[in-house]
């Protein structure tokens, strides 16, 4: 009688068991769909992270440098860097606007330029066969298709702005909340260890958020000048490409190079040479000089293993996910460190000392 029941009782256990696995295994397969066909809204719940971490990050330093009360120096940063962005628009944007309406009607140009020189040269005619082979037939176009991208392209890019800027309110309003709700899913031996990762994160992701923005600053002050002192056209518009495509480390300053390249060479290709070397010397003191110095206390980012990560989330997430791919790619760098690699070293530790013992 007595082995029945514990025969029962272990296959009741054993179902159990089976039951509580599936259950997990089930929820990780949502959750892996649900990431995959939800990719751009967690890319930008993830962007929202980002700004939070920043103007907290902001605030809390001054709060401890200036002695400003962070009750109030949180709303002051919020405001003060949303009015800064909000103020250079409207000031800029009759400038921006103008150059980008006449960057429009060059590049064309300036294409056309390219292959009538290329067309100069065997392997020029080739690489032209190689593009024009390539090149799709009976697309459609006209002016209503133009103008139905365009607007459609305004608005899913106005729509993914406040979505960023709703996330990052309220991520930065009141993170405590979300951050107890990790905690209510994670069991209670390891609340310490999840306390400390996201520590980690915030200070990683701040110093790294700071760096960059001091990054693409320096970037932005040496276009203008080079471009200013080249006689180049558009020297603004060209600089704010450069500015933002600097985010993107590898990728971005080559895209960025490619507009300035092209009016150049309507120029003369000699001028087209020297703005070539101009990106090339800035994108030099960049990676030497500027990057070592402002992101030395933040997470170092091996540069293979970043070109891999942005190629493939380009393929599968697109330009948001190619723009995230660095402070992604830092995240994954302090979770692997903090989860694997120490518990790893700790472990083996351990076992060091049993073994001495």
């Amino acid at each position: 009688m007595a082995v029945l029941l514990y025969k029962k009782l272990h296959n009741v256990k054993s179902l159990k068991g089976f039951i509580i696995r599936l259950l997990v295994l089930v929820i990780i397969l949502a959750l892996v769909m649900a990431i995959y066909h939800g990719a751009r809204y967690f890319l930008l719940l993830f962007t929202g992270a980002l700004l939070a971490i920043l103007w907290r990050g902001i605030a809390n330093w001054l709060n401890d440098k200036i002695s400003i009360p962070f009750k109030y120096a949180l709303p002051a940063v919020v405001i003060l860097n949303i009015g800064a962005i909000a103020v250079f628009v409207w000031l800029a944007s009759p400038s921006i606007s103008d150059q980008v309406s006449r960057l429009a009607d060059e590049i064309p140009k300036a294409v056309e330029h390219v292959e009538r020189e290329l067309h100069s040269f065997e392997l020029g005619r080739k690489i032209l066969n190689t593009i024009s082979s390539g090149e799709g037939e009976g697309l459609p176009s006209g002016q209503l298709k133009k103008a139905f991208t365009f607007f459609s392209g305004a608005l899913t890019f106005l729509v993914d702005v406040l979505l960023i800027l709703a996330f990052a309110l309220f991520l930065t309003a009141n993170p405590r909340l979300y951050f107890k709700g990790i905690l209510y899913l994670t069991p209670q031996k390891y609340h310490d260890t999840v306390n400390e990762l996201f520590r980690r994160l915030n200070g990683t992701l701040f110093r790294w958020f700071i760096g960059k923005i001091v990054d693409m600053f320096s970037i932005f002050v040496m276009t203008i000048i080079g471009l200013w002192l080249l006689d180049m056209p558009l020297i603004f518009t060209f600089a704010l490409i450069a500015f933002f495509f600097s985010f993107v480390p590898n990728i971005g300053p080559v895209i960025s190079a490619l507009p300035p390249l092209a009016i150049a060479f309507m120029d003369s290709p000699q001028k087209a040479l020297y703005v070539g070397l101009l990106y090339l010397g800035i994108q030099m003191t960049e990676s030497y000089f500027v990057t070592p110095n402002v992101q030395k206390h933040a997470s170092y980012v091996p540069p293979v293993l970043l070109l891999l990560v942005q190629f493939l989330l380009a393929k599968f997430l697109g330009v948001l996910g190619l723009f995230l791919s660095t402070p992604i790619l830092v995240m994954i760098m302090v979770l692997v460190k903090k989860l694997y690699v120490e518990d790893q070293l700790r472990n083996y530790s351990i076992d060091l000392q049993n073994f001495k013992s």
